[in-house]
This record gives structure tokens, sequence and C-alpha cells, in this order.
């Protein structure tokens, strides 16, 4: 099919996890440390990084570089800004999370006119400094870093929450997709590699992971392992098969994307088909599975659901699915969720039915009853703005914009952050700049703008994973790190 795809993916780019040889805490960077000791017990001042670091585990999972991510689909080059994730040189400058406490030194005190003169002494110091109210703290002094080192960029790289508070990382490395387990303080605690040439989706339960894998030349394959690394179930979902046969399915190289949930139990697979159909055309889709822990296929999903399918999210809120896609033409030109569920919003000025379409999507985030939608839109808008939708039960509420502005809104992300809807997104980014990165709180289940948005400059949403929750409820996600060939963990960590 001579599909033209002027603008299809989430992101040009992701960092990809391909060899990390040493990982170092890069803990609260600050430039304004005095000049005596500057880091806790423990860790020692790297003054070429300015940070404190202390040694880790390691992990040597090769050195290769894989170049543009599938999701980028060949050499196609979008006629306008990336909204669902651009290429760029990450520049985070320095900046500080020392809450910058000041301490109270006292002064020599004035003459007792009631008595004897005081002269002073020694200066009061007041103590330790008074502790740090999280509350009264910007995201920005929240945030933290985990710096995994000697790593390439390339393909797409992909996290979620480990036990402990500690999270999965996965990524292509040469013909191999390794997934590395990482403690709560960013130490290897075991790593494991799994045939295959990207990653497209990486879930977690108590005891395995899932990944859903790319191979060669047209295969899209749930990989099912303990987290020892034994294999309990590996099978091709579409591909291996002849393309000139009606009927038959995999994964084409237009339009590639995918992403996979585990809902308590089971797992669920959302990507995109193309299948040759009987007009002789091999049109694009996608397919949602659903699968038991041992890689039974079950009940649930559909075999064809929106076409073309440009970009899906999901997740699972404990009772029911999320799926959340964008079609620039069927079942209509927009944003919709549970496939024919419901369009969120309309995409007719953008979208043209042969791959060009003017959304882009940021998350499917869970919460208790019903989902938040994350997305950019431009249609009946002066450019891509950022717009939230809360799916609760069987109804939907109306769209509420975040940005309302002639500035491109790109690279959304988004996840619950405590009791309330933390959603980011890039402002003025170019292919030399990632911009203005940006992050707002919003009430739930209101949907107002309670704080933000704030700029934070450490975050690195171009070429990021997306966000997930840690056990402990912190916001997490991977991105390219300050310096070339490095991917950085974040943490942003919620008040008690």
């Amino acid at each position: 099919m001579n599909l033209d795809v002027q603008h299809y993916k989430r992101q040009f780019w992701k960092a990809a996890l391909v060899g990390i040889l040493t990982a170092t805490v890069a803990g609260c960077i600050s430039t304004k440390e005095a000049d005596g000791e500057r880091c806790p017990s423990g860790f020692e001042f790297d003054e070429e990084r300015e940070r404190c670091t202390s040694e880790g585990g390691e992990l040597d999972a090769g050195h290769h570089d894989t170049g543009p991510s599938d999701r980028d689909g060949g050499d196609i080059d979008p006629p306008h800004p990336d909204v669902g994730g651009g290429e760029g040189d990450a520049d985070s400058g320095e900046h500080t999370t020392d809450a910058g406490q000041d301490i109270d030194t006292g002064s020599p005190g004035d003459p007792d006119t009631g008595g004897e003169p005081d002269t002073g002494g020694e200066p009061d110091v007041g103590g330790d400094p008074p502790p740090t109210n999280c509350e009264t703290q910007s995201l920005e002094d929240r945030l933290t870093a985990i710096t995994l080192q000697e790593t390439t960029l390339g393909g797409g790289v992909h996290a979620t929450a480990a036990p402990d508070d500690g999270a999965f990382i996965a990524a292509s490395n040469a013909q191999q997709i390794t997934v590395a387990r990482l403690s709560a303080d960013g130490s290897v605690v075991a790593t494991h590699d799994f045939d295959g040439d990207a990653v497209y989706g990486l879930a977690a339960s108590d005891s395995q992971i899932g990944l859903l894998i790319f191979r060669e030349p047209d295969v899209i394959a749930l990989l099912i392992a303990d987290y020892d690394g034994t294999v309990v179930s590996d099978q091709t979902l579409i591909g291996d098969v002849d393309h000139n046969v009606e009927g038959n399915e995999w994964f084409g190289n237009l339009i590639r994307d995918g992403d996979l949930v585990e809902t308590g139990g089971q797992w669920a697979a959302y990507y995109t088909v193309t299948r040759l159909w009987p007009d002789g055309v091999a049109h694009y889709g996608d397919q949602l599975r659903v699968f038991e822990a041992d890689g039974t296929e079950t009940w649930g999903g559909w075999g064809w659901g929106c076409s073309h399918s440009m970009e899906l999210r999901i997740s699972h809120n404990g009772e029911r699915l999320g799926p959340l896609c964008l079609s620039d033409c069927y079942p209509s030109k927009g944003v919709h969720f549970n496939h024919q569920g419901g369009r969120l919003w309309t995409d007719e000025e953008g979208s043209d039915c042969w791959g060009g379409y003017g959304t882009a999507l940021g998350a499917s985030v869970a919460v208790e009853g019903g989902f938040w939608m994350v997305f950019a839109a431009t249609d009946e808008r002066d450019s891509y703005d950022v717009a939230i939708h809360r799916i609760d039960g069987a109804s939907t509420t109306e769209t509420i914009w975040l940005t309302e502005d002639e500035v491109d809104a790109q690279n959304l992300n988004a996840a619950m952050y405590g009791d309330e809807l933390l959603v980011a997104w890039t402002e003025g980014g170019t292919w030399q700049s990632e911009g203005v990165q940006s992050f707002a709180l919003v009430s739930h289940p209101g949907g107002s703008v309670v704080d933000g948005p704030q700029e934070v400059p450490q975050a690195r949403l171009s070429g990021s994973s997306d966000f997930f929750n840690f056990t402990n409820g912190d916001v997490g996600w991977v991105q390219p790190g300050a310096d070339w060939g490095e991917l950085e963990l974040m943490r942003l960590g919620v008040c008690p």
C-alpha cells in the first residue's frame, strides 16, 4: 500500500539502553554547595560532572547503535513538528535540587543595659538546618536522577516499576533485547537478554515481566519471563507470513506502534497490524489481545480497531482496560477511546485517510473507576495544544485544555502523582533544542490546574520513556543523559 505517512509516530527517536557498564547515583545536583563537605557519607563529589556519586552494580550488555527507532518507519520527513516526540540535542543545563535552607548563624549580642554587657562570644550557629517542607518545594527540587553510563542512543527504551521501589529497563542491544532490573538506589540487581530487534512494550507483575518484541522482518511477539530470566512463553502474535495471501497479518514497516499492560494476572497487548484485504490492499489497523499469565490467549480485545491507527496507548485501572488510539480515518478522524467507545476529539482538519493527521497521544492514565486520556490536537486550535479528557465509568467528560496559544506542545507524558494528575510537555522545541520542559499538576477528578506549568530544566522529555509509578507512588521515567551516550532514570518524589 502506498501510504503517504506525513506524521505517524509518537517519538522520532528514543534513547536505548544498549550497554550499562557502571550505574552511579546522581544525587541532588547542586551548584550551591559550600566548599566544605558536599556529599553525604558514602558519596564522593565529581568535580567535572558536579554530582554526588557512588559506585553501583555492573551490566555488560555490549555496545551497539541501532540508529533511528522503528517507530520512525523509514526515511519519511514529517512536514511539521513531531508533537509525539522529536529529535534534538538534550540541553538541560545545571540546576539545584537543594532546598536552599539558610542556617541561622546568629550574631554577637548587644549589651544588656539591665546588667553585664553581652560580649557576644561564639556565634550561635542555630543547630541543624530546619527540615525541608516538601510541600513548599518546586517539582524541580523533588527530582533526582540515576545516571546509567556507557550507553548509546538509538532504538527505543522502556521502563516500568519493579518490586522494592526499583525499576525494570528494556531496550534493544545488537539484535537482542536487554532487560535490567535496578534496585531503589540504582544498582543493577540482574540483567537478561532475549531474542529480538526492538521493544514496543514492557510490563511487570509481582513475579514476571512481559515484553512486546519486534523481530525482523515483520513479527511482533509477546514474551513472558520469570524474574530470573526463565522464559514462560514466547509467541508470535502476527507476522512470519506471505504478504500476498489474503487475510494474512504482519507488523508492517510504515506504521509501527505498540503497548503492553499487566492487568493483575493477565497481559493485554495492543499493537498496529497490517492485513491483506480482499481489495488487494494491505491496510493498516490495530489489534488488542489478552493473554493469561502463562501466555494462553483468552477472551477480550479485537482483531481490527482504528484504521489507520497512527498511535496508541493502553492502561488498566483494576477493573477494565483503557485503550487510546488516534486515527486518520476509521471509525472517524480523531482521538478515540476503546476503539469505537467514543471519539474524544475530532481531527477533520488534519486527517486525510492517507497517513496525515493533526493529533498526538500522551498517555492513558488509570484511576479508580476510569482513566485520564492525555493528547494534543490542532483541530479548531492555533497550534498543538495539550488536552486532558476523563473517562468516568462508561461515559466521558468534556475535553479540558491545558494550553491555548500559538506554541506547539510536544513530547507529552503523564502519570498520577499522589492524588493529582501530572502532565508534562515541551514548548518551543526545535531540532537543535528541547525547548521549555513544562510540568503541571491537575486536580483529580475535577481537571483544573492546581500548580504550574512549572519549568523543570533537568527533565528531557524528547526521547524519554513513558512515565510510570514506582511502588511508593513516585513518578519515574528514563531519558537521555546530559552527556552523549548516557541514560538517566528519573524519579519525581511525592510528598509524604
